[in-house]
C-alpha cells in the first residue's frame, strides 16, 4: 500500500548548519542534498506496484565527480532465476547481468534484494529514460515483478544541478552548457568533529530510580506523561522505556528520563550533571524547517556509552519507512551532531537507505 506522508512539507530547509540543506518531494521523487553538496536522488515505486521498489543514486559535489553506482532497491527480496531485465515503457533496455544482482546476506544465497548498476553506458540509458518515460519496470522472464515511477524525475535532476552550480556547466545532466568544470566551486568540507567517549558506567537500578525521582519534581506533568496502562490490551498507547544513567571517570552524570509512549515511538528527556552542580537539560542541536532546535527531548533515544554515540530514531510510521534519524558524539563537554537523515515520504524505503542532510568528518 502506498501513502503518501505529511510528515515535512515538500521542502525541508535545514539551515543554518555550515550550508543550507534541503530536502525536496517532485511528486514521485524525493532529492537532497547536504551541507558538502552532497546530493541523493530516490525514485519511489509506482502506486499500483504489487511490491516495494525504488530507485537511488548519489553525487557528490566536487566540480568534475559523476553519478555513483545506481541501486534499484526492493522491499522484500526475488528469487535468483530466470532473465531480469530493465524496461522503459514497452523499450526493454537490457538484460540485467548476474554479476548486478546483489544477493545472499542477510538472505539464503538465492534471494537477491537489488541490482547495482555501475557499468557508465547503463547509468547513461537510465538518466535519459528519467527524463522522457513514465516508469522504469523490472521484468523476470515475461512477469512484471515493480516498478519506479519517473513522475517527477526530471525536475529533481534540474534541482540537483542547479543546487551544485552545473546549470549551464559541461558536467550538468538537464541543461548542459559551455562552462568548464574548471569554473565551477569546490564544496564545503564536512566540518570536524572529535567524539571523546570517557568512561561512562551504568549506575544500579535503585540509584536510577532515585535521580528519575529527583529530575521528575521539576518537569512539569503535561511535558512527561508516565501513566500507567489502564487496561494491559492498551500498553502500546502508554508504554514507556526504561530510565537509566550512566556516571563517567569526572563525575558526570548523563540521565535519560522516559515519558510517553506509542505503538513505536517512545520520547524521553535526557539531563547532565556536572559534579555537585544542578540538573541540566542536554541541548541536542538538530536541524529542523529552516533552524536550528535544541533541547533534551528525544524519540527512540538510546546511548552508547563504549563510542559515545548517542541516536535518536523518529519513526514518521510504524512501518519505519520515514521519518528522521540523529546521531549525536560526546566530545568531552557537549554532545554535537554527527550525522543527520531523513525521508520525507512513507513508501518502503528503509531507514539504511535514508539520504544523508548534514554530514561531518571524525579524525
Amino acid at each position: 500500500m502506498m501513502i503518501r506522508s505529511s510528515l515535512f512539507a515538500a521542502s525541508l530547509i535545514v539551515a543554518p548548519f555550515a550550508f543550507a540543506q534541503e530536502q525536496r518531494v517532485f511528486r514521485d521523487w524525493v532529492a537532497t542534498c547536504d551541507n558538502t553538496r552532497h546530493c541523493s536522488l530516490i525514485g519511489l515505486s509506482l502506486v499500483d506496484s504489487e511490491r516495494w521498489i525504488h530507485l537511488r543514486f548519489e553525487r557528490s559535489g566536487e566540480p568534475s565527480a559523476g553519478i555513483g553506482t545506481m541501486h534499484i532497491e526492493f522491499g522484500e527480496p526475488l528469487v535468483d532465476a530466470g532473465e531480469w531485465s530493465l524496461w522503459s515503457g514497452e523499450n526493454r533496455l537490457f538484460v540485467v547481468a548476474e554479476g548486478e544482482r546483489r544477493c545472499g546476506e542477510p538472505y539464503p544465497d538465492d534471494l537477491c534484494d537489488a541490482i547495482l548498476i555501475a557499468d557508465e553506458g547503463r547509468k547513461k540509458q537510465i538518466l535519459r529514460e528519467l527524463r522522457r518515460s513514465d516508469a522504469l519496470t523490472l521484468v523476470v522472464d515475461d512477469e512484471v515483478m515493480a516498478g519506479v515511477s519517473l513522475d517527477g524525475a526530471s525536475a529533481a535532476l534540474l534541482w540537483m544541478d542547479d543546487r551544485q552550480g552545473r546549470v549551464g556547466s559541461e558536467t550538468a545532466l538537464v541543461h548542459p552548457g559551455d562552462r568548464p568544470t574548471s569554473a565551477l566551486a569546490q564544496p564545503p568540507a564536512p566540518p570536524e568533529v572529535r567524539v571523546r567517549p570517557g568512561v561512562w558506567l551504568a549506575l544500579a537500578e535503585e540509584r536510577v530510580r532515585t535521580i528519575a525521582e529527583e529530575i521528575l519534581r521539576g518537569i512539569a506533568p503535561d511535558r512527561c506523561d508516565r501513566r500507567q496502562p489502564p487496561d494491559p490490551e492498551e500498553v502500546g498507547s502508554y508504554a514507556v522505556q526504561s530510565d537509566a544513567v550512566w556516571q563517567d571517570g569526572e563525575g558526570r552524570m548523563l540521565t535519560s528520563v522516559s515519558c510517553y509512549g506509542g505503538a513505536y515511538n517512545f520520547s524521553s528527556i535526557w539531563f547532565i550533571r556536572f559534579g555537585s552542580g544542578s540538573w541540566q537539560e542536554v541541548d541536542f542541536p538538530r536541524p529542523v524547517r529552516g533552524a536550528t532546535e535544541t533541547g533534551g527531548e528525544l524519540i527512540n533515544a538510546g546511548f552508547d556509552p563504549a563510542s559515545g554515540l548517542l541516536e535518536s530514531f523518529n519513526k514518521g510510521r510504524g512501518y519505519g519507512d520515514c521519518g528522521t534519524n540523529a546521531v549525536w558524539g560526546w566530545d568531552g563537554e557537549r554532545f554535537v551532531l554527527v550525522e543527520w537523515r531523513a525521508m520525507a515520504e512513507c513508501r518502503g524505503v528503509g531507514p539504511e537507505h535514508w539520504p544523508v542532510l548534514y554530514r561531518t568528518a571524525r579524525p
